[in-house]
């Protein structure tokens, strides 16, 4: 895709805007699937080394004059060669720096939705969107800033503890356990399963909306089959709930989603499950 793709939902501008394209392991993705089952399923979307390419899509919002951004890409964690960690360059084809950033909604605390929150300057992590509220669910804030996080791979845990509390020492976190309107017709909704306090968006203006659901899925194939699961859903029988739920509101509301690996479509249902139609 573009590095910026724009619609509309009423009177609220939205971008699509791109991080990058990674390689996963089909493991990773779809841990709990037999691999007879899953190879000929996959067989589709591998490349040519048997690795799965997975987009990344963070969301834009001018709700008025104040702008959001949801979630922030994997930023100057992914290395200065990488295939993502490219959203500041789709920022900048949307018109917008860092300091036009009035809002941050941070869907959930894993490295390719926080990476970019902070930044390498004078030899220290600043924050990246130095006035902009940052928002995430209070479950998820604790999580992750708890002393423990147990068997959590280091890059996630590294990740979390590089960037969580330069932003709270800069005064810049606000968390949330209700249903929390960041910006008028932009609202922060409860979604756990992958990971504790993961969340997502609905944006609604003049009987129009869009449905941002973060890491609710992670490939097409989540759609076709909503209870295969991947190595980083962290409750998984609330992953499996969760996504079903969201994806039955898409549906019956007819409303566009964003899926920060997938991207933009519409979701139909289809024999006990879905389809997604870009």
């Amino acid at each position: 895709m573009d590095g910026a793709r724009k619609v509309s939902v009423g009177s609220i501008d939205c971008w699509l805007l791109s991080d990058g394209t990674n390689l996963y392991p089909r493991e990773a993705l779809f841990s709990n699937v037999p691999p007879e089952e899953l190879e000929p399923a996959v067989r589709g979307y591998v490349d040519e080394s048997g690795m799965v390419p997975s987009t990344y899509h963070c969301l834009l919002v001018r709700s008025g004059d104040r702008l959001a951004l949801i979630d922030s890409g994997l930023g100057d964690l992914a290395g200065p060669d990488a295939p993502v960690g490219k959203l500041q360059a789709s920022l900048r084809e949307a018109g917008v720096g860092p300091a036009d950033v009035d809002v941050v909604v941070v869907s959930h605390g894993h490295p390719d939705h926080i990476g970019g929150l902070t930044v390498e300057r004078d030899g220290a992590r600043a924050p990246t969107y130095g006035r902009a509220r940052h928002y995430l669910w209070k479950s998820e804030w604790e999580f992750w800033t708890s002393p423990d996080l147990g068997d959590l791979p280091e890059m996630m845990q590294g990740a979390a503890r590089m960037t969580f509390p330069v932003l709270a020492e800069a005064g810049l976190i606000e968390t949330v356990a209700e249903e929390t309107d960041v910006l008028p017709g932009v609202r922060l909704l409860p979604a756990p399963g992958h990971t504790p306090g993961h969340a997502v968006v609905a944006i609604t203006s003049g009987g129009e909306g869009l449905l941002y659901i973060a890491d609710a899925v992670v490939h097409e194939l989540d759609f076709e089959h909503p209870e295969w699961l991947s190595a980083f859903d962290a409750i998984p029988d609330l992953t499996v709930q969760t996504r079903r739920r969201l994806l039955d509101r898409a549906a019956r509301e007819g409303s566009p989603i964003v899926a920060f690996h997938v991207g933009y479509g519409r979701v139909t249902q289809a024999k006990g499950a879905y389809r997604f139609e870009p």
